[in-house]
C-alpha cells in the first residue's frame, strides 16, 4: 500500500492526477452548420476516450483449449449534450445524418468522403501553477502544467446513433442528446508542453 508522501510525490512529478471533467471535443465543421463548434464543446456533457479491443478465438491444443489473437477492433464512441432551446445540438447531428442518408424515401446514402470525418476527444490538465496579469487593453495568462495530457482523433468517423429525447413533469430536469460514433481507427494525441500562454485584447 503506498503511503501519502509517495502518493504526492509521484503526483509532483506526473504533474497531478487526470480529472474526469477536464476535457474538449472537436467535431467536424459543415456549411450552414445550425451550431458552431464552440458552442457543440462547451455543451458536451459526457465523452468517452475509446479503447481497442484484441479479437480472439479459441483453438484446441491437444487435450485444452487456449485462446489465440486473429484482428482487433474499436468500440463505438458517445457523447452526450445538453440541449438549448433553440435545439441546436439535435438539427447538428440531423444535418450530419441527412448527409449520410440525404434521401430517405429511397434509403440512398451519400459518399463516405462527403459524410464522415474526424471527432477529437481531448483529456486536459490543470495548470499547476496559474498567472494572469491584465494591464490596458492586453491580457496576459500564463499555466505551468496545463494543456492537453492526451486523447484521441477519431478517423472517418460518423454517427451511427442519435438516441430519442426524453422528457417528464420532471421540474429540474435537463434535457441531454446522446450520439454513438463509429469510426475506421484512432490516433492518440501527444501532450502539449509543461507551458501555456494566452494573450487577448480589450477593444
Amino acid at each position: 500500500m503506498a503511503s501519502i508522501s509517495e502518493l504526492k510525490s509521484i503526483a509532483s512529478f506526473k504533474l497531478g492526477f487526470a480529472s474526469s471533467n477536464q476535457y474538449m471535443v472537436k467535431l467536424p465543421t459543415f456549411r450552414n452548420q445550425p451550431i458552431s463548434n464552440e458552442e457543440l464543446n462547451v455543451l458536451c456533457s459526457q465523452a468517452q476516450i475509446p479503447g481497442r479491443q484484441i479479437l480472439t478465438a479459441d483453438r484446441n491444443i491437444g487435450n485444452h483449449y487456449e485462446k489465440v489473437h486473429y484482428a482487433y477492433g474499436y468500440p463505438d464512441v458517445s457523447l452526450s449534450f445538453y440541449v438549448m432551446n433553440d435545439y441546436g445540438v439535435r438539427n447538428y447531428f440531423e444535418y450530419w445524418m441527412n448527409k449520410i442518408l440525404f434521401n430517405q424515401d429511397t434509403a440512398e446514402v451519400g459518399y463516405n468522403s462527403n459524410s464522415t470525418g474526424p471527432v477529437t476527444i481531448f483529456q486536459l490538465r490543470k495548470p499547476l501553477i496559474g498567472f494572469n496579469q491584465s494591464g490596458g487593453l492586453l491580457n496576459f495568462n500564463l499555466g505551468l502544467g496545463g494543456g492537453i495530457a492526451g486523447g484521441a482523433k477519431l478517423l472517418n468517423a460518423f454517427p451511427t446513433t442519435i438516441t430519442s429525447i426524453d422528457l417528464s413533469n420532471n421540474l429540474d430536469g435537463l434535457v441531454q442528446y446522446t450520439t454513438t460514433f463509429s469510426y475506421r481507427r484512432y490516433e492518440d494525441v501527444r501532450p502539449s508542453g509543461l507551458f501555456g500562454a494566452e494573450f487577448s485584447v480589450n477593444f
